[in-house]
């Protein structure tokens, strides 16, 4: 004779997908007939508009003792910083002297090369005019102006997925079959939305890093500096529990509170997530033991429904074997935000 005891209290794990991650709860119905997307400008460049004005520029041209030459001065800059145009003819590089054998008056206009690119013409030149006889081109003291716009938004997708455990019993357990159910699901359900997640990093073709194995600390500082040269938000490091020991050998890991998900010291929230693995993005040999694959992301958004349980009661009931079968599931939809960049490490280097 068998009695039936309650079971130990379980502790969640704090430092996986779900204790991490920004958690959107739908309840029900959850639409999962189509893909998910959000807009997101965490990866937009952007620019620096400089405000202040653009100098004057100064050319001058000084009549010299050969035939039509002239020397040629610059302020600021060199020679090469400026185009010449004579009488409306193509631009070409100006040069330390130029010969302008046209009749007299000649319209001669010159242009910065880059830049403003602002431009001065002359229409005075005399190429019989005395040595020494200087056309200075001066330009206007002008406003920089802002650059133009031209990078989209990036679009961040999520495909839905539907997470699903059970648990079968004999006749004796039907009273709490559904609850049960439900410890089932709460059990599985953070491991197996990490599994799905990791499988669609690496199929996300994530820019790889180090070109090639490279320590862990190395690792970890390549994918902190790409977080922040790519967005001005946090955004969080994923990789397998395996990991985890390592990291804080390497002083990798500032947050020790375990009360507290586990952060870097630039508090880049860590995500060691038990249904990650060690794989790495698709085309990537698997790496050795001692080595794993890290990810970089955004902030990842999950949006979820209500636990649904199914076949309690009469449904999931067989004559057949006297025994219940009943499921709990709930629908998923898990969005990284950008950047996404990935290491492969060693993790005893």
């Amino acid at each position: 004779m068998a009695t039936q005891v309650d079971p130990p209290v379980r502790t969640p794990y704090r430092y996986g997908l779900l204790s991490t991650a920004q958690v959107v709860e739908h309840g029900e119905p959850f639409r999962l007939s189509t893909n998910y997307v959000f807009d997101s400008v965490a990866c937009h460049s952007g620019f620096v508009w400089d405000p202040s004005c653009a100098a004057p520029f100064t050319v001058t041209l000084t009549r010299t003792a050969v035939t039509d030459q002239f020397a040629v001065t610059v302020s600021p800059g060199v020679v090469g910083d400026y185009t010449i145009s004579i009488n409306g003819g193509a631009a070409v590089p100006l040069t330390s002297t130029v010969t302008i054998a046209a009749a007299p008056p000649v319209t001669v206009e010159i242009c910065e090369a880059a830049g403003l690119m602002r431009c001065v013409t002359r229409v005075d030149v005399n190429p019989d005019s005395p040595e020494g006889t200087a056309y200075v081109f001066i330009s206007q003291q002008t406003a920089n102006l802002p650059k133009v716009v031209t990078e989209g938004i990036n679009a961040q997708y999520g495909d839905p997925f539907v997470v699903i455990s059970g648990i079968q019993c004999t006749l004796i357990a039907t009273e709490d079959i559904e609850q049960k159910a439900r410890d089932a699901f709460t059990s599985n359900e953070q491991k197996l939305v990490e599994q799905q997640f990791w499988a669609q990093l690496a199929a996300s073709a994530p820019v790889i890093l180090g070109g090639g194995v490279v320590p862990l600390t190395m690792g970890v500082s390549l994918l902190e500096a790409y977080l922040r040269d790519n967005t001005g938000f946090t955004g969080m490091l994923h990789s397998d529990a395996q990991v985890a020991p390592f990291a804080s050998e390497n002083d990798l890991i500032a947050e020790t509170n375990p009360e507290t998900i586990k952060r870097t010291s630039l508090w880049t929230p860590w995500v060691f997530g038990g249904g990650y693995d060690r794989t790495g993005p698709a085309g990537q040999a698997a790496p050795a033991l001692d080595q794993a694959w890290i990810y970089a992301t955004g902030t990842v958004v999950i949006h979820r429904g209500d636990t649904r349980v199914y076949g309690a009661g009469k449904d999931g009931f067989s004559v057949t074997t006297n025994q219940d079968f009943v499921i709990a599931e709930r629908s998923y939809v898990v969005i990284p935000d950008c950047p996404l960049a990935a290491v492969l490490v060693d993790m005893d280097a």
